[in-house]
Order: structure tokens, then sequence, then C-alpha cells
């Protein structure tokens, strides 16, 4: 069986047709391709193809109706709100359920509320061309959730606390993709008009801090990780400033000297909570010179990750791009010991070819570049993550030490 993701990616050619799909087409109708060289047909049996694809737009094309034909179609529609609901509360409800009876009782609002705002931002943020990030989607309601996990059962005692961290998630899930203050403001709105509907309660009074809009870290607290709203905006500036210097001080680095003003500084917040959210990728969307590497490089050295960055010469390519990938898997897998978290910055100016950005897809999608590793590379990785596997396998029951398994665990 063979599974082919993003069917309509491929781009139509001069004459609006698709080279590779074309491909896949006849091989459905005989079978078979031709060997090139021998001249002769390569029949290949007892095969299925299962294909899927998002619709048409935003670098998705439409595809051609002969392999259309080919296939039996069926559309995945988007959820109704009740089976949303339903999924979210059930999220929600799983989490709460070492909680005190109050925070129990909010698994439906939060989902119910969430929710509506997922449907107001589709509908009133819609994307332009100055503003063509503007695309969301079930994973965003997901995201503020992941967040919501983030609680502490000790730490968050009562309603208020819950719903403060709720408002902050969905403020830095939806809020933080908008580019400009009103429609920022105009989110908040709906923001607010959700906590006083489900909650009696309201974002100005309820969900900032000190007449600010909260910022939540969880590594101001000195005895443990909490994560929770910072109280004292002066301790949080001294902290970074502490940690810029402790940077500035590392060898082999290139100084930063930087000014950790209002908005620098809930911008280091900002992208330390995405670092440190399991598989958190952030999209920085800025004018060049406004700190987006600096930020996330004292972000990184906060949350304690290796930075990879690519260096672009002359004759840089593909070749040496995807070398540059397995070095750093090979970091993030075994090679990094105890510190094995890992930041990859990439960068706009370093697309040196559109082929890159289908690599970077594809560690977002799954995790796994296809085909970067030779199998004599493959074994090496297999040793060298061996050790790392076994102390993993004595808490698992019934896991074995394959090859296959051992793969699997190095990609995770």
């Amino acid at each position: 069986m063979c599974f082919i993701d993003d069917l309509n990616m491929p781009r139509l050619d001069t004459f609006g047709s698709q080279p590779p799909l074309e491909l896949i087409r006849q091989w459905m109708d005989y079978q078979f391709w031709y060997d090139r060289q021998k001249i002769e047909p390569n029949y290949i049996q007892d095969l299925q193809v299962i294909s899927s694809m998002g619709k048409p737009g935003g670098g998705r094309a439409e595809i051609s109706p002969r392999i259309v034909s080919k296939f039996h179609l069926i559309n995945y529609t988007v959820p109704s709100e009740l089976n949303m609901k339903k999924i979210f509360e059930t999220i929600a409800t799983f989490k709460f359920q070492v909680f005190d009876e109050e925070i129990k009782n909010l698994s439906e609002p939060l989902a119910v509320s969430t929710i509506a705002l997922f449907n107001l931002i589709q509908e009133h943020f819609l994307p332009t061309p100055a503003k063509s990030h503007y695309v969301y989607n079930m994973r965003d309601v997901s995201k503020v959730f992941q967040g919501l996990y983030q609680a502490d059962k000790n730490f968050y005692e009562g309603k208020e606390h819950i719903i403060k961290l709720w408002a902050h998630e969905v403020l830095r899930v939806f809020a933080d993709r908008l580019n400009s203050l009103a429609d920022r403001d105009q989110f908040k709105g709906f923001l607010n008009e959700q906590m006083e509907s489900q909650f009696q309660m309201n974002y100005a009074e309820h969900a900032t801090t000190n007449g600010e809009d909260s910022i939540f870290v969880d590594f101001l607290n000195e005895n443990m990780k909490i994560y929770e709203a910072v109280a004292d905006f002066a301790k949080l500036r001294e902290y970074l400033n502490e940690k810029l210097v402790e940077y500035n001080q590392m060898p082999k680095v290139s100084k930063m000297d930087l000014v950790l003003f209002k908005d620098a500084i809930t911008h280091v917040a900002k992208i330390y909570r995405v670092l440190n959210l399991k598989r958190g990728h952030a999209f920085l969307v800025g004018v060049g010179g406004s700190g987006r590497h600096s930020l996330t490089r004292l972000s990184a050295f906060i949350s304690e990750m290796k930075v990879y960055q690519l260096e672009v010469t002359k004759g840089f390519g593909l070749k040496q791009f995807r070398e540059k990938l397995k070095e750093m898997y090979e970091w993030a897998g075994y090679r990094g010991k105890d510190k094995l978290k890992t930041t990859f910055i990439f960068a706009d100016n370093d697309v040196v070819s559109e082929s890159f950005l289908e690599d970077i897809q594809n560690m977002l999608n799954g995790g796994v570049v296809p085909n970067i590793y030779t199998n004599d590379e493959l074994n090496v990785v297999r040793e060298g993550v061996k050790r790392l596997f076994k102390k993993w396998a004595q808490g698992q029951e019934g896991v074995v030490e394959t090859p296959e398994a051992l793969l699997e665990f190095f990609y995770n």
C-alpha cells in the first residue's frame, strides 16, 4: 500500500499539467512504467494507492479530472460544533479531574467559549495579501488546551486562576497572529464577551496583571518550575538582563548588545513559551532588525537548548542543507548526551532553494525528512541511540529492540 500525502502540491507546468500526477495515473491505467534504458514495461503488481490533500488554494493546485477519476473520493468535512465541543471538553475534563470541584465544572464552558472564539476569528479576520498568515484550523484550538495542560493542581486554586491562564493562552494562540493593534483590540472585545457570557467575569478585571496584559513564564519561581503569571515585571526584566550577561560571557558566541524594553521582554516570554511546548514551533514575522534572532537565542539559552542556524556560503545547496539537518538530528537524538533539547532558527535569507522548504514542511508535519540517510548512516544512528533506547525501554512493557524500533525512537 502506497500512501501519498498532499497530492495537489506539484505545481502546474507551462501547459497546465502536473507530470508527477500523470506518472501515477499512468500506473493506475496500465499497471506499469517503462524502463527507459531497456525500453520495456516494468509491471508493479498488488499495489494500492491511498492519497490525501487539502482543498485547493494557498499553494495547493486544482488536480486533473483524469487522476481524480481513478480514485474513490471521501470528503472530510469540518466537525460540527457539537463534535468539537465533545472533543475538547473531554480533553479538559481529563486534565481537571485532579483539581478542585469548582475547576472541574469549567471543562464545558472552556470548550464552548474557545470554539466560539475560533468561529469569530475565522469570520472576522480573513487572509489578505497583507495578512496572508491569518489562517486558522482546529490545530489552533488544540494549542489553547495544550497551554491549559501546563496548570499545576498544587498552585492553581479556584476559577479565577484557570480563567486567567485560559485567556492568556487564547491570546497567545490567536491574537499573537494579528499584525495590527486594531485587530488585537477587536479580538480582545470578542474575548471579553465570551468571559462575560460564560464565566461572569471580564477581561480587564480578571485576566490582566496590574492593569497590563498578563505574561506567563515558568522560570521565575526559584524552588520549582511553575507556569504562572508574572506579578513583578521589574523582577522579570532583572532576570532576563542577568541571563543576557551570562549569554554574552559564553565562549564562541556573538555578543548581543540588547536593550530589553517592554515589548522585547514580552516577546522573549512568548518565544520561550513556544519552545518549551512539546514539539513547539514559532513563525516570527517582522521587519529586519526587530530582534527575531537575538530574542530567540536568548529564549533558547534560558531554556538550556542548543541553537542551530545555517551559515549560507557560496555553493551552499540541498546537499549541505541536509548535512546540517543530519548533524542537528543526531545532536537532538543522542550526541547531545543529557542536553538534547534543540532550537533550529531558519530565516527567510536561508531559503537558497525552494526544496529547503519541502524538507522543513516534512520536519514540521512528521518530524522526519525522507531519504536523507544512507543505510550505512542509519546503522551508525542505531548504534548511537542504543544506550538511550535501553534506558527508556526499562519502563515500557513489550518493547523489543529491533532496527525499526531504534529508528522510530531516534526520530521521536
